[in-house]
């Protein structure tokens, strides 16, 4: 669900004022009601100066993760115009870059300093700063509309100890037709952030 507000914010807003503010949507039924698992995204508008404990976007910061206390949690993304802040070459990519990268740090250290942390590197997102890839929404909507059916051969097994049993699993379309390929441009690309990967040892 997204919202968005007609009246802009002052030339200058504060960190608890956008806390503020996400309550008061939350509050007036304007954004879905807080559970275990929300989390907010504030976006503001070109020109809007966000501070944040004495630091200010487009100087020390181009996003943020926060929560007041421990279960509001919210990310901010400052309108990337700036200079230190275009890591595409759009502004709506840079703004995803920096989106997703705020969204898997709140996911990972929700708490700022808290949970996932690299004393080295900082949050995981930090890791992996300069280094971005595009998606597209295309290949996730095709295996969400197809579902399958899952046979496996042999059917019936006997396992006595004394031997391997290898088995085949097979998945069918369940439709009588296989399902088309996407149209040749399909979805939505966006440009985002790889995030580190301790299995991988790489960013992905």
């Amino acid at each position: 669900a997204s919202l968005i507000v007609g009246q802009n914010p002052p030339a200058t807003v504060d960190d608890p004022a956008i806390a503020a503010f996400v309550q008061q949507q939350i509050a007036s039924g304007a954004v879905p009601a807080q559970n275990a698992n929300s989390l907010y995204f504030v976006f503001t508008p070109s020109g809007i100066t966000v501070t944040l404990q004495g630091s200010s976007s487009c100087q020390q910061f181009c996003g943020y993760h926060n929560t007041p206390d421990g279960s509001l949690f919210y990310g901010v993304v400052p309108y990337a115009d700036c200079r230190g802040c275009e890591f595409s070459g759009a502004v709506f990519d840079s703004m995803t870059v920096i989106a997703s990268h705020e969204l898997c740090e709140a996911i990972t250290d929700p708490v700022p300093g808290n949970g996932w942390y690299d004393d080295a590197n900082g949050e995981i997102g930090d890791i992996c700063e300069s280094s971005t890839k595009v998606i597209n929404t295309a290949g996730v909507i095709a295996a969400a509309s197809t579902t399958f059916t899952a046979t496996v051969s042999p059917t019936t097994v006997v396992i006595d100890g004394t031997a391997p049993v290898n088995l085949t699993v097979t998945l069918t379309p369940s439709s009588a037709q296989t399902p088309p390929p996407p149209p040749p441009s399909p979805g939505q690309s966006y440009t985002v952030q790889t995030e580190w990967s301790n299995a991988k040892g790489a960013c992905v």
